[in-house]
């Protein structure tokens, strides 16, 4: 999930909600966390970013527990 991975299905003309929101991610970011051992920062051009965020990560997350 980065920046240019959804260009080419949008210049080709593909405009669903999938190419929409991976063209919105910009950048991934891991970092060492504070209160958990990793962080994850995610830097989107709009919000349609969202959308692949929860498809990516709904079931991988799933089993967290706070």
């Amino acid at each position: 999930m980065a920046k240019g991975r959804s260009r080419i299905s949008v210049a080709s003309g593909s405009m669903s909600i999938h190419s929409i929101s991976a063209a919105a991610i910009e950048a991934v970011h891991i970092e060492a966390g504070e209160e958990k051992p990793l962080r994850l920062r995610i830097e989107m051009s709009n919000s349609a970013g969202v959308f692949q965020l929860d498809q990516l990560f709904r079931e991988k997350l799933a089993g967290e527990r706070p």
